[in-house]
This record gives C-alpha cells, structure tokens and sequence, in this order.
C-alpha cells in the first residue's frame, strides 16, 4: 500500500491526549498555551504503515507477555535498516532491548560503575544525562564543550583526558549526534575520544538516537570508527526518535563484548525489567521495514523548516545567533551578543514580557554608547561589556573578601549561575565548584551552598553596575 501520512502541514490536535508536552505544561510550571520546544518529539503523525501495524495487533484481542527471537521479522527489519541508511552491519549476537535510552544509560551506569565512581560528559548536553548520573550516586565530571562565538562547537580533548585521569573516570556517555549543540562529530573527533578512553579503560555509552537527522556532515557510528571501539563501547538507537514513537517505549541497543552484554542484562534483571512492550516491537519493525518514504519526506520537511528559522533568525532577531545544526531536529540558540541574563531568557520567551525587537535592543545599545545612535552595524560586543561592568555581591564579599571577589569576578559569576542551575541538586553544585574551582576550600563551599537565588534576573541588581539587563 501506498504511505498515507505525508500531509505534515495539518495540524494535529495533541491537547487531552495525555500528551506529555501539551498536557503537562502547567504541571511543570509553563504557562498551558506555551510551544513546548523542550520536549524532542515531532507534532507528525507517523507513518500509515506503523499506524496499521499497530491496528492489526490491536484487533488480536490479546495483549499479554511478549518477547522477540530469531526469525519472527523483528531483528531482520532492525538489520536491514542498519545497513540501508548507515551501512552498518549489526549481528543479532549484539542486540539488547530497552525501554528507552535513557533508562539503558541507567542500566549501564549501575551494570559498570560503582557507587562514588566518576562519569563523564560532554556539556552543554541533553540534561537527563547528568540527573542519571547524579541520582545514581556517581561522581559527575564534565568536558566543556568549545565554543567559538561564531556558531560552533568542539571538543577539548586536552581537558577530556586530564578530567579522566584525575578523576579515575569509568564510563563516558557520548551524545553522537551532539544533542543540543548540533554537532555530526567527525570521525576524526571519535577516533581521538575513542584512543583516549581505550588509553584509561574507560567504557563509552554511545547515545546515537539523533543519528537519522544528518543534515551538513557525515554520521559514523562510533564503535565503527575503529575495530577494537565495540570492545568498550555501548551503542543505543531507537526508532523513537525518527518516527516520532517515543511514548511506545522500545529501543536497540548493540553490545558486541560478551562480557560486558552479559553484566547489562544481569542488571536488567535486578532491576525487575523482562519482556519488551509489544506495541512498541510491532510500530519498530514496521518502521524499519516499511517506513523509509515517510522518513525521506520528514527529513525533507524539517529541511526546509531548518531554512526558514535560519533566515527568520538573520532577519528579525539581531544578537541571536544560529548555532550551526549538522544534525538533531533540534535548534540552539546563542542570546550572547543581546545581554539578556541567560535565566531570565525563559521568561522572556514563554511568559512574554515584552517582545525582543530590533528597535528594543538598537535603543539599549544606543543609550550604553555601545553603537552610534545611526549606526546600523550588526550587534555585538555587548557580552564584555556586561562583565565589564559587573560588581560582586555581597554574599561573595563576605565569603572570600572584596579583594578576592574583584580579583576572581568570572569564577564568582559562575558560581553564582550554579548556584541558581543546581538549587535543588546540592551535590551537583558541590562538585561544580570542586571541579573547576579546586582550590576553594572546603568550609567556603559549605557557605556557598547556604546561598540561595530565586533566579539570575534577581541578582543582576546588585551585580551590575548598569541597570538590569532587559527588554521587559
């Protein structure tokens, strides 16, 4: 039959269908009518094939214990698409359901580390990867990401491996594609992490859910990149993702060492979870045998949706630079250069208090002498002049001392960001700071973590020395 769901102009009702990004806005703080960017699942029907697919089993009346084996289609579809769309070559000797990614990258975790071991990351990063981390008891160590201020990120690999070295890491979770930056790392980028964790026998956990959404570079799977990679290396895809399945619950994972797919299913079992959900088995290998004219046509669409932020974005939203997207469906957005404090952009955006117009930020940056009153330049600089201004709070004087404070003014505004980032992670502020602030001792942070900061916006009074920064 011919795929029926190609009409991605329609809107479609998701509002009382316990969706979880409509229905819950307000349960989560947002206001009920917000677009909830936030949630990476597309408002498309999927396709015609799956919703059949799932109708036929449906109509079998019975919904019980379900699992998967050799020969019943499953893994034969899972392979063939594999090798259509990624020229990968998957062995059924690998494979390992899941119930999502994330929940597998709690599995490994508990399956590889132990309690107060380290795991890496690369931020900015999809946030559940840290919470996982942290709600597990593991030491979270993070690798910063690069950024040029131009639209690109990249990797630190100096910092990479001195973090595992000092740390003792166990276990890295790769975001390949990068989720949210955009980034298709480069084979060459994976080579070097992979040489690096094979060096200090770290394990790496591959997250490759975004990996159909290539959009300006070449996609490798990261256990591919070199033979001896899928010995320490975990590998997780989902149709979940690409065909928007999301609430169906199933993904692949692919764990080619024996050994260490034998301590991730014991896991398993300890954590009390056996047979897959059938729906979500039946709506995968319908995606992946039938479903490859409706991916072609998505991806063509979100292409072109692509183009269409991209020159919104130049033309209406001066200071707001498109981070480059090479993959993901996903947008990043850098507000550096229109001085907004990087908290209050949320509320400005969702809750709308004042529209950010060119007029707006042109008039700001008049009045701060920043650009001529008939200067039609693009905007830029306004982040240094930010810091520029900035005065310490009284917290911080009181703490480390006003000369300190005006010695170490960066370092002080970043804990103070944390501060606000963490509010109810503690542990997570505690290792912030020790990790990129070493030398502060002890009893300071204790007295760090008393501070308490409902938001940024509030604190920006008494940091700056200008007035707040804001278009409300």
């Amino acid at each position: 039959m011919p795929e029926k769901n190609l009409d991605f102009d329609t809107v479609i009702n998701r509002y009382k269908t316990k969706c979880l990004k409509y229905d819950f806005a307000k349960k989560r703080g947002y206001r009920e009518d917000v677009l909830p960017l936030w949630v990476a699942d597309m408002d498309f029907k999927s396709s015609s094939y799956i919703e059949q697919a799932i109708i036929d089993q449906a109509k079998h009346g019975i919904y019980g214990y379900s699992n998967i084996q050799e020969g019943d289609g499953f893994f034969e579809a899972v392979k063939g698409f594999m090798k259509r769309h990624h020229d990968w070559d998957v062995d059924g000797k690998w494979h390992v359901h899941s119930p999502g990614v994330c929940f597998a990258i709690a599995n490994a975790i508990r399956a590889y580390t132990n309690i107060g071991d380290s795991v890496i990351i690369c931020q900015p990063v999809y946030y559940p990867f840290s919470n996982i981390i942290t709600q597990n008891n593991r030491k979270l160590v993070v690798n910063e990401l690069l950024y040029d201020g131009n639209g690109e990120y990249s990797i630190d690999f100096d910092d990479f491996e001195r973090k595992i070295v000092k740390n003792q890491v166990k276990l890295f979770i790769l975001c390949n594609p990068h989720n949210p930056v955009g980034r298709v790392w480069t084979k060459d980028e994976l080579l070097k992490l992979g040489e690096i964790c094979k060096k200090h026998s770290v394990l790496v956990f591959s997250d490759e859910i975004h990996f159909d959404f290539i959009w300006e570079a070449r996609h490798n799977i990261f256990q591919e990149v070199s033979d001896d990679f899928k010995e320490f290396t975990i590998t997780a895809t989902s149709a979940s993702k690409s065909f928007n399945l999301a609430g169906l619950q199933q993904a692949n994972i692919f764990i080619a060492n024996k050994k260490l797919k034998d301590r991730f299913k014991k896991m398993y079992e300890v954590s009390g979870l056996d047979e897959p959900n059938l729906m979500g088995l039946v709506a995968t290998e319908a995606a992946y045998k039938y479903g490859d004219e409706w991916l072609f046509a998505v991806k063509k669409y979100i292409k072109e949706n692509l183009a269409f932020a991209k020159k919104y974005i130049e033309e209406n939203l001066p200071g707001v630079r498109l981070v480059k997207t090479e993959g993901t469906f996903l947008l990043w957005l850098d507000f550096t250069a229109c001085g907004i404090d990087p908290l209050k952009i949320d509320d400005l955006i969702i809750n709308g208090k004042g529209k950010v117009t060119k007029k707006k930020i042109r008039t700001y940056l008049q009045k701060k002498n920043i650009i001529s009153s008939s200067s039609d330049d693009n905007i830029s600089g306004i982040d240094d002049e930010i810091k520029s201004t900035m005065k310490s709070h009284k917290d911080f004087y009181r703490i480390f001392g006003k000369e300190y404070v005006k010695a170490h003014y960066e370092q002080i505004e970043n804990i103070i960001r944390w501060i606000t980032l963490f509010a109810d992670e503690k542990s997570m502020l505690v290792n912030k700071i020790k990790e990129n602030y070493p030398d502060i001792s002890a009893d300071k942070i204790k007295e760090i973590q008393k501070l308490k900061y409902k938001d940024w916006g509030r604190l920006s009074k008494t940091l700056l020395n200008s007035e707040e920064i804001s278009f409300y």
